[in-house]
């Protein structure tokens, strides 16, 4: 694998960057949002409900598609399911400033779910044209580009919207990840060659990963931890709104500044996780991550102030930085080459699975137990829990193709019996 991967990796880079740019940007106002359509949702219970609805709806039909859109990007190319989820996210945020009520916003967040899912399909098409050996470095460099324009997606959306009206910043989103995709076409490429693996049937690609337990135990890991980190995303910025005692587009805007303070952090930490991991294990900085983001997350129930909430919002964002490009190398590690787009299709699904049960879940908790504090504890109290699973569960990976070549074959040998990782360069 010659050098030519890095100007395909750094424009990969940035495309991701303004695509997460331009998905994050509505999200400070959203639940906000439902209140001023044409047909209003009336303030109150019916509101935080309808707020984790939206939320659940943009995941949840990525726990189906998710794995499909994988295993076409093994049979077709990565490189296009990376263009499919930006141009397809782009006409869908476009036309929700358009919705005319509840309704239509909850079809265009199923869409949403449907088309895209750029982070799977951009980790799959990076992880096929990057050395094995740095997985964790270069995912969790393109970590560092996803959460950049995560963070700062919110704080440009919400004064958009506190300046311009909710309209045109949808608009404006759609627009941003149009960008996203017209870089992917023109400076990202893909020397792609279908394998002979790839023309088998759907159940027959997907067996040998889904009975490997080092790849199945570190994607279940990710699924637990977006459904116990998101419970508290649909209430945060009414929590923000209750501290503050602002007006919506004022706690709206807030929102965005308070989740872009936590970007550079949480950006920079990823890297170094990533980095830490390939060196020390990725099972030592994972575990390490995953407690941290527990406690940081119970100690947000009890900010009395702003400058409270922020201050522990930017130690939990650094922890959950290292999570996914630690676990997404040991993935990256017993993944062969022709089955990438499958494994990452595979993870965004359950991905997608924990962070829309996770806020829907969050939502109802939060009007159950009448109040927003709860919520916060209950998701540090479940990291918490996944922690434990990390250190029973978690093992160091043989890679699938080594065990092939040594005529193990697919199923994978005891976890227990697992050699160490291999140590990075």
């Amino acid at each position: 694998m010659g050098p030519s991967w890095k100007k395909t990796f750094y424009a990969l880079c940035i495309a991701q960057f303004i695509a997460m740019l331009g998905f994050s940007f509505v999200m400070p106002f959203l639940p906000f949002y439902i209140k001023h359509l044409p047909v209003p949702v009336p303030e109150g219970p019916e509101a935080d409900k309808w707020a984790g609805i939206l939320m659940m709806a943009g995941g949840l039909p990525m726990v189906v598609c998710s794995p499909v859109w994988g295993l076409l990007a093994d049979r077709y190319g990565r490189k296009r399911m990376v263009l499919r989820a930006m141009f397809g996210g782009a006409i869908v945020i476009g036309l929700m400033g358009c919705a005319q009520n509840i309704t239509h916003l909850l079809i265009l967040r199923i869409l949403q779910g449907v088309l895209t899912g750029t982070v799977g399909a951009s980790m799959a098409l990076a992880a096929s044209v990057t050395p094995r050996e740095r997985a964790g470095t270069i995912l969790g460099t393109l970590i560092v580009s996803s959460t950049s324009g995560q963070y700062v997606g919110p704080i440009l959306g919400g004064y958009s919207a506190k300046f311009f009206g909710y309209e045109p910043t949808f608009f404006l989103a759609g627009g941003i990840l149009l960008v996203g995709g017209l870089i992917v076409q023109f400076a990202v490429q893909e020397k792609f060659t279908r394998s002979v693996a790839a023309k088998t049937d759907m159940r027959a690609s997907f067996l040998p990963l889904l009975t490997t337990g080092a790849f199945v135990v570190p994607a279940m890991t990710l699924c637990l931890i977006n459904f116990s980190a998101t419970a508290p995303g649909p209430i945060f910025p009414y929590f923000v709104k209750h501290l503050s005692a602002m007006s919506d587009a004022e706690a709206g805007a807030l929102t965005g500044l308070i989740l872009s303070l936590v970007g550079p952090v949480e950006a920079s930490s990823a890297w170094m996780f990533g980095f830490f991991g390939d060196r020390w294990g990725h099972k030592r900085v994972l575990m390490f991550c995953v407690v941290w983001g527990g406690i940081m997350a119970c100690l947000q129930a009890y900010s009395q102030t702003i400058g409270q909430l922020i201050l522990i919002r930017i130690l939990f964002g650094f922890g959950m930085a290292g999570i996914f490009p630690t676990a997404s190398a040991l993935i990256r590690r017993v993944t062969p080459e022709d089955s990438m787009g499958k494994a990452f299709g595979i993870v965004s699904s359950l991905n997608s699975l924990g962070w829309s049960l996770g806020p829907l879940v969050g939502a109802y908790f939060s009007v159950y137990m009448k109040g927003y504090r709860p919520t916060f504890t209950l998701s540090g109290e479940l990291l918490l829990f996944v922690s434990l699973f990390v250190a029973w569960r978690v093992r160091h990976p043989t890679p699938l193709k080594a065990r092939r070549e040594e005529g193990v074959g697919t199923s994978p040998p005891a976890l227990s019996r697992n050699p160490p990782e291999p140590p990075g360069p």
